[in-house]
């Protein structure tokens, strides 16, 4: 018996009982024995932090890039116009500013912008 048609023995075995204004019904042992093993296959309730999708990761990996890229240009900037800014300044500013359009807080962005890429 597949597990569909096993559902739907069970629905009508309940519509059944429901129309004749009984409260209690029996199910037959397998039947039984047959549900509690879909019971035990359903998906369990997670622990910790609750997966993100796939794209708000994307979406998160491409911020970080962008502020990459804006540490880089400001460092630039300040390079050329003989500013003293150091690295750590550069990227909380760039931080700072992808943290607008973003989920991230700026210091997960700077921490991630940190770390080395996988390449």
């Amino acid at each position: 018996m597949s597990q569909t048609d096993l559902i739907a023995l069970v629905e009508r075995i309940v519509a059944a009982t429901e129309d004749a204004g009984e409260e209690d019904f029996v199910i037959p042992t397998h039947v039984a024995r047959a549900l509690l093993e879909l019971a035990k296959r359903a998906p369990q309730p997670r622990r910790g932090r609750p997966p993100v999708p796939g794209r708000v990761q994307v979406r998160d990996i491409m911020t970080v890039h962008r502020a990459r890229r804006h540490k880089d240009k400001l460092l630039a900037i300040a390079k050329a116009e003989g500013q003293p800014l150091t690295a750590d300044a550069a990227a909380w500013q760039a931080a700072e500013k992808a943290t607008q359009r973003s989920r991230l807080s700026a210091a997960e962005i700077k921490a991630r912008m940190e770390r080395r890429s996988r390449r």
